[in-house]
């Protein structure tokens, strides 16, 4: 692709550990505070193919029927998409991109929450190799994960006024191998940074927003 003129920051982490918040804090704070030009984005979603994919993989009704890979390939076709039609023109443009999820979700919830890492014909390579083909080898400027136990996960998501969906509702083991996943990616992986969940979203807010200007100079 072109050479990337705009920014893009990852905000990663389990279930219910409050990223979506701290993103839209974080770009609106850019945003409306400081002036730049940026967008919030979702991924899977955003792209209206993306969000069908995402409706499908979400959903309870597949509960205990969509194979790990078939899961995967998803995600990855969904990426696709994400990347082509929304991350790469919106950074051609200049814009700073504030993202719910992207790549390293692959690694901590397939890779390490399906065990694909662990398949023969897979593993992390592989992973790593299918979300840079996906990505059209956008990668981030930064990426910021929340990190949480599962019973403070699980206390958050059952005071949620809405029905779980098909990877909120996996065992306890699950998300457990999701957290080590994103504990693997925090220190294998440039330019991460792994922030405490259980602080209130204000402490998490003025972290974050530290790391964003210190680290990109914005």
């Amino acid at each position: 692709m072109p050479e990337k003129k705009g920014k893009l920051i990852l905000f990663e982490g389990v279930e219910a550990c409050g990223k979506s918040t701290q993103r839209n804090w974080a770009h609106d704070y850019f945003a409306f505070i400081k002036g730049y030009d940026c967008i919030k984005t979702r991924e899977p979603g955003t792209d209206e193919v993306s969000e069908g994919i995402r409706n499908l993989l979400l959903n309870p009704k597949y509960q205990g029927k969509v194979l790990p890979e078939t899961e995967l390939f998803l995600f990855e076709g969904s990426r696709a998409q994400f990347s082509n039609n929304i991350l790469k023109p919106e950074l051609e443009k200049g814009k700073i991109i504030f993202c719910d999820r992207f790549f390293y979700s692959t690694i901590a919830y397939q890779g390490f929450g399906r065990k694909l890492k662990d398949k023969k014909m897979i593993g992390l390579d592989t992973i790593d190799d299918l979300n840079h083909i996906a990505s059209q080898g956008i990668t981030p400027d930064l990426t910021i994960i929340y990190d949480l136990s599962f019973e403070e996960m699980s206390k958050r998501m059952k005071k949620q006024e809405r029905k779980l969906d098909r990877i909120e509702r996996e065992k306890m083991e699950f998300h457990e191998r999701v957290k080590e996943g994103y504990l693997f990616v925090g220190n294998h992986y440039p330019n991460v940074y792994v922030l405490d969940g259980t602080k209130s979203l204000g402490e998490l807010h003025e972290e974050t927003i530290q790391i964003i200007e210190e680290e990109l100079g914005i």
